[in-house]
């Protein structure tokens, strides 16, 4: 499901799946439509399935070749890790701030 909380922020929440794809799709075509830089909050998706999945890869691409541009808020873990099982993850362009990973020397151990 998706909410529009202003003209710029989408939030995604609950299961996006092959059965919520139509209305998905509606409301991506709708802010595209309103060529205004959109943030996207994906921090309550709880599953997605790989049309929801494919979905959000077009709305993407789409809303960056029509001149706008996308910004993650917030990437629940359970959409990182279907986006990364794809190999979809550097086309969705999650930021670290956005899924909460840490930066690239944080997680090395110490070397004695």
């Amino acid at each position: 499901m998706t909410d529009t909380k202003d003209d710029a922020v989408m939030t995604l929440a609950g299961e996006l799946t092959i059965k919520t794809v139509e209305s998905l799709q509606a409301d991506f075509v709708a802010q595209i439509e309103k060529e205004t830089p959109t943030v996207v909050d994906a921090s309550d998706v709880s599953s997605i399935d790989t049309a929801a999945l494919q979905l959000l890869v077009a709305f993407a691409n789409e809303h960056v070749n029509q001149g706008g541009s996308l910004q993650w808020q917030g990437v629940s873990d359970t959409l990182q890790e279907q986006a990364t099982r794809l190999g979809l993850h550097q086309i969705l362009d999650f930021d670290a701030e956005a899924t909460g990973a840490t930066t690239a020397g944080d997680n090395l151990l110490p070397v004695f």
